[in-house]
This record gives structure tokens, sequence and C-alpha cells, in this order.
């Protein structure tokens, strides 16, 4: 799995910083789309373990994040990097691995749409409007809450337990989002991660965290 983990420079919590990161696996390429199309029902295709997994998942209605496609800069240079991958920009030259993303399994619709970036924060299960309305409350509490608790906790007057470490992402590429549900979850994205590895996607204002319905 291929992560742009976003980290907090906590001397100014308005901004995030973004950075490349690899890890063992190779399910998504992160820099998350609600777009896409979801299932009701495992795929026949897919293993049973695969299949808890699936369903673990579909038990998430909603998410808390803090938008991003709120800027045109950060827009821009993600459709640049689809484009350089799937060798629609014309005005760059092609990269050595485009005649091979067949093999890599790499495809279109795998690519979030820039309109829909965003930092996702937390993955909820909110099964009606008296759950979303005191999610609501609580984002507001839990916000305040993190800055005294990372504050009380830097102070040393609290253990490190009460550190809230968060894992902030960006997904730019999901195989969730497949046209072919029966091809392999996974896609090799080490000549991507060559390529990319080191771009800087720049500074961004978080302007308002946000809960959003996965589907």
């Amino acid at each position: 799995m291929l992560w742009f983990y976003c980290v907090y420079d906590r001397s100014d919590d308005n901004h995030v910083k973004t950075d490349l990161f690899k890890d063992s696996s190779k399910q998504n390429l992160s820099l998350g789309n609600h777009g896409g199309s979801s299932t009701d029902h495992p795929s026949p295709h897919v293993s049973k373990g695969k299949q808890i997994v699936q369903v673990y998942r579909e038990l998430y209605t909603h998410f808390i994040s803090f938008p991003l496609a709120i800027h045109p800069e950060l827009k821009e240079k993600v459709e640049t990097f689809r484009n350089s991958i799937l060798g629609d920009n014309k005005d760059k030259k092609p990269l050595k691995f485009q005649s091979s993303l067949d093999e890599m399994g790499i495809e279109n619709r795998m690519f979030i749409s820039p309109n829909c970036l965003h930092l996702t924060v937390v993955m909820l299960r909110l099964v009606n409007k008296e759950a979303v309305d005191a999610a609501q409350d609580i984002l507001k509490v839990e916000l305040v809450s993190y800055t005294i608790i990372d504050a009380f906790a830097n102070a040393g007057f609290a253990g490190r337990d009460a550190k809230l470490h968060l894992k902030l992402h960006v997904t730019l590429m999901n195989t969730t989002y497949r046209r072919d549900e029966r091809k392999s979850n996974t896609f090799d994205a080490r000549e991507i991660h060559k390529e990319f590895g080191g771009k800087d996607w720049g500074e961004y204002l978080i302007r308002e965290a946000q809960i959003s319905k996965r589907f």
C-alpha cells in the first residue's frame, strides 16, 4: 500500500504537508473518492477472508474528513498526476511504464476525482439521523478535546497514552472502483512510487472538518 501521508505541522494546525510513504502491501495509492460503486454483497469471486474484510468495511456509513477540493492548485496537481500515469498529458514526455499499465493492474477508474479530495480522519457507523446529529455535536467537542489533550501531554501533565496519533491520508487511487470486480484487489505501484515518490504536493489551509457519507 502506498500512502501520501498528510502530516500536521503542530506549530500551525491549519496547515498540512504531504509526503509519500511506502508500505508492504499494494491496494491503495493515497495522498479517498466518495465516488465509485459499492456492492451490497461480497463478490463470489473473492476469497472468504477478503469477503470478511469487505463486509467489515461496509459497516462504516460515514467518515470525518477535512475537505481539500477547495484548493485549485492541489486539484491541478492531482489531475496532472493522473494524466502523467495514463499518458494523457500531451505536454510531458511519456513515462517508461505506460506501456505496462495492464500488467501493473492500473486502469482509469481507479483514479479519484480531484473534486472529491479530502483528508480522511476516522471512519464512522451512523445508522440513522439521530446518530448523525449526535456525531455533529461530538465533532465539535472532540476537536477541542484533541487540542487540550495534546497540549497537556506535551507539557508532561498527561501520559503518552492520552495523545491521539492521527494517520491522515488522501486517496488518489483505489482498486475498489475497478469496472471488473473479478480482478485482483492489488496493483503494482512500484514504478509510480519511483516517479512520484519525491513529489512535493504543497501546503494547504484546512478551513473546516466535515462528516461525510461514504456512498
